[in-house]
């Protein structure tokens, strides 16, 4: 049965390119988690949230996030509140890869996981609030937990029990009756693995592809811009979702991904993802695996101490994965995250020749009021309707407008 998810794609290009990040704290030996903690998450439109206590004072709520190398907290008020010095500035590229961005590093800052495993980690604090992820998913989010959390443990993720399982890095190996494996390269702390991607760039089929679960999609593959001119001609670049630094675009396909000798996905949706020179210079990567993927296996694990990823395969649990564009991205902003605004709308799309723009707040879709969706459904709404055409009335500069916009059929 096909699964339609809206564009909610997360990818944490933010902190992977950190320009002056060298010496964060890591932990010592002594501080490697001694027992096993089960702790449950939720998941929210592909994105892995679990409680963290900050400072054994703050109940937050962080996206776990294997694609990040560090952990960033997204609000300085906590930091203000306590007092804390930080230890130095670093600068940050952003997701375009070159813009600079300054920010803080608080050392050694206790954080608890679930109610778990407890350590002290550097965190980083941007200087100003860059990444509204609150107004991207339309609930609280207070911070991301990086890979770098995990580095001495063993993380397992349980996708149907909505479980994380922590252990030392001593119980690893998995059993192979139970667990397959594969391994797995660790760089800057994050998980690498290579896979055959056949029948898309004549180039190679073998690529480097982060296995991120702060990514609310199937699969992406980077590419430079000039050599997929041929591949992706006749294609529509659309918006596939929203990245930490803005949306993602790209062309979307479909392929087959080989992550072992014995293990294919077949038929996956793929964005392919253009980068110009720059970018493709600074990329660590040829892709990534994300959470719409990696939630296909039932349950993964990741040893990052051994170096080794293991999964398990479920009989009759694969589903097919349809990713459908969105021609117009939503925020949400005010009181309960209940209210909305138009934050980018492609120009090639039914939206803006039907007088959508960006900046727009939606008022209601039809008769119904905006403020009665959450951000899922509302985004589902406007891109994904299946009447001939959708009212929707939006304030417009102070200007109260009703629109109409044709049906695309995608």
């Amino acid at each position: 049965m096909a699964m339609q998810i809206h564009s909610k794609l997360i990818i944490f290009i933010l902190l992977l390119f950190p320009m002056a990040s060298n010496g964060l704290h890591r932990r010592s030996l002594q501080d490697v988690v001694p027992l096993v903690f089960n702790i449950p998450f939720t998941y929210h439109d592909g994105f892995i949230i679990a409680d963290v206590t900050l400072s054994k004072v703050f109940p937050l709520r962080f996206i776990i996030d294997t694609g990040s190398e560090h952990t960033l907290l997204l609000k300085r008020e906590y930091t203000d509140i306590l007092r804390l010095p930080s230890s130095r500035k670093v600068t940050l590229l952003g997701a375009d890869l070159k813009t600079e961005i300054s920010a803080k590093v608080y050392p050694k800052l206790p954080i608890q996981l679930g109610g778990g495993v407890m350590q002290q980690q550097d965190i980083i604090v941007t200087d100003e609030y860059i990444l509204p992820l609150e107004e991207m998913l339309g609930v609280r989010i207070d911070g991301i937990l990086g890979a770098s959390f995990f580095q001495d443990m063993s993380l397992e993720i349980d996708y149907r029990r909505k479980t994380l399982t922590i252990s030392p890095a001593s119980l690893s190996p998995k059993s192979t009756y139970k667990w397959k494996s594969i391994p797995l390269r660790v760089y800057k702390n994050k998980p690498f693995i290579m896979a055959d991607i056949p029948g898309i760039f004549q180039n190679g089929i073998q690529k480097n592809l982060l296995l991120d679960t702060g990514a609310s999609l199937s699969l992406v593959i980077q590419y430079n811009k000039g050599m997929g001119d041929s591949i992706t001609s006749g294609m529509v670049k659309s918006f596939w979702g929203k990245g930490l630094g803005g949306e993602i675009e790209g062309f979307g396909t479909i392929t087959d991904i080989k992550v072992s000798e014995d293990y294919n996905f077949l038929n996956v949706f793929t964005c392919l993802q253009e980068l110009d020179s720059t970018q493709w210079l600074f990329s660590e990567k040829d892709g990534l695996i994300g959470n719409l993927l990696l939630q296909q296996f039932g349950r993964i694990c990741f040893d990052f101490k051994h170096k080794k990823f293991y999964y398990q395969t479920q009989k009759n649990t694969l589903k097919d994965i349809k990713l459908l564009r969105s021609d117009v991205i939503i925020y949400a902003f005010g009181t309960g995250l209940r209210q909305y605004y138009v934050h980018s709308v492609s120009t090639q799309s039914k939206a803006w020749k039907a007088g959508i723009r960006p900046g727009d707040i939606i008022l209601r879709i039809g008769n119904i009021p905006a403020n009665w969706f959450n951000l899922s459904v509302l985004m589902k709404k406007i891109n994904h309707f299946t009447s001939n055409k959708l009212k929707i009335k939006v304030n417009q500069s102070g200007v109260v407008l009703d629109l109409h916009i044709p049906r695309s059929y995608q």
